[in-house]
């Protein structure tokens, strides 16, 4: 999931390293949606004196934007079972972990999430 400010360059960049050894049709890219940008205020910002500023939805507009664009169908086409979805700032993911990934399957629930309580 990209954003309308680095779209293109993200794209580039996979270009430029031949796709990390896949083929250009297994990598999909989207962009994730915007929203007004408003000061803590609440008044809008504007990027010009007729334009409001806009941003990206954040790491929730993953899902807004992958049934929008049409992915859920493509990845069903395609044989996709399994979706792991994190925020892209959480340094601490364990990308693909197999042990919740196994635990997930071997249960049949359509989603989990892994959480922290709170202090």
């Amino acid at each position: 999931m990209t954003s309308p400010f680095t779209d293109d360059v993200t794209r580039k960049f996979f270009e430029s390293r031949k796709y990390f050894g896949l083929e250009a049709d297994q990598v999909t890219f989207f962009q994730q949606g915007t929203l007004p940008c408003v000061s803590d205020d609440g008044r809008f910002i504007m990027e010009t004196p007729y334009k409001v500023a806009k941003a990206p939805d954040g790491n929730g507009g993953v899902y807004a934007a992958l049934k929008s664009k049409k992915l859920l169908d493509d990845m069903s086409s395609r044989g996709v079972k399994y979706v792991d979805c994190y925020g892209v700032d959480n340094v601490l993911v364990r990308v693909a972990d197999p042990t919740f990934l196994g635990y997930f399957i071997e249960k049949g629930v359509s989603s989990a999430a892994k959480v922290v309580r709170k202090v």
